[in-house]
């Protein structure tokens, strides 16, 4: 039992969610660990708990059900000792067939050649993608220092997004598998900047824009303790590109309203240098 419980540790250390929480794992996984825990009669686990502590609570709840506990044992043993006779059963085969362990070592060489190759190849494209999103992200910031958002920009966009990759998502992996704010970012610039030419004025195309904006913004929930340098600028870069799209909104404002969208463009400004993320109409919450 404990063999099987240092492998699970094992295994979620080597994925990089073991200090995570239930929710950050992935479907299946989260799945099966909370029908296991269903059944020892831990029904709906909250999904803020920390996976090392369920993991430590399930070994001792089956520690102590002796039946569970040795089925469990049982059936790891039979797999060890299974998969270990059949490489003893091929060693013995091929001491008996010289022949046979010819063409299994040439075989075996061919193997390891094109995983090698595979592994080169997949290293290689794994360092490019690495770089060309480093590219990516210098290019929407070069976007955004020349960027007022006045007027749409999208054939200055478009040079942008030639740099983007969806593959992106499958190399930059950031610790307890949280998203990284560069795509948040990158679906801002596509919902901001469309192939499609307007057919509205631009004050009217931001305005219907915004709620769908504002709806990005708040599905990330960041965590500025945690943030590594380029999670900060993609971060630093959603709230200049909020703010400027409110300061565009309140150009028709009525000062006798005090122009609401100069308070928001200013609270995502704020939040650059503070630390802080804008959650509600007249809140700022503290990071971290």
């Amino acid at each position: 039992m404990g063999i099987v419980m240092a492998a699970m540790v094992i295994l979620l250390w080597i994925l990089g969610i073991l200090e995570g929480t239930l929710n950050q794992l992935p479907a299946w996984p989260h799945d099966m660990l909370v029908f296991t825990l269903g059944l020892i009669g831990l029904k709906d686990p909250p999904g803020d708990i920390p996976l090392i502590l369920l993991l430590l609570l399930l070994y001792w709840v089956i520690y102590f059900i002796k039946p569970a506990r040795l089925f469990i044992g049982e059936k790891f043993a039979n797999i060890f000792f299974g998969v270990a006779n059949v490489f003893i059963v091929a060693g013995e085969l091929c001491l008996e067939h010289r022949w046979t362990s010819l063409f299994i070592v040439i075989g075996l060489a061919g193997f390891i050649t094109w995983g090698a190759y595979y592994l080169f190849e997949t290293t290689r494209r794994h360092d490019m993608l690495v770089s060309n999103f480093g590219h990516w992200l210098d290019q929407v910031d070069n976007f955004s220092n020349r960027s007022t958002v006045s007027l749409s920009e999208s054939e200055g966009y478009k040079q942008v997004d030639a740099l983007w990759n969806e593959d992106y998502q499958k190399v930059i992996e950031l610790p307890n598998m949280r998203p990284h704010p560069a795509f948040t970012l990158h679906n801002l610039l596509e919902e901001l900047y469309p192939e499609e030419p307007l057919e509205k004025s631009w004050h009217d195309f931001l305005r219907e824009k915004l709620p769908q904006l504002t709806k990005y913004m708040k599905e990330f929930q960041p965590r500025a303790s945690e943030f590594t340098p380029t999670e900060k600028r993609a971060w630093a870069l959603m709230n200049i590109l909020l703010g400027r799209v409110y300061v565009r909104l309140s150009d028709k404002c009525d000062p006798k309203n005090g122009c609401p969208e100069l308070l928001e463009a200013k609270k995502y400004f704020s939040a650059l240098s503070t630390g802080q993320k804008v959650t509600k109409s007249n809140e700022i919450k503290t990071l971290g």
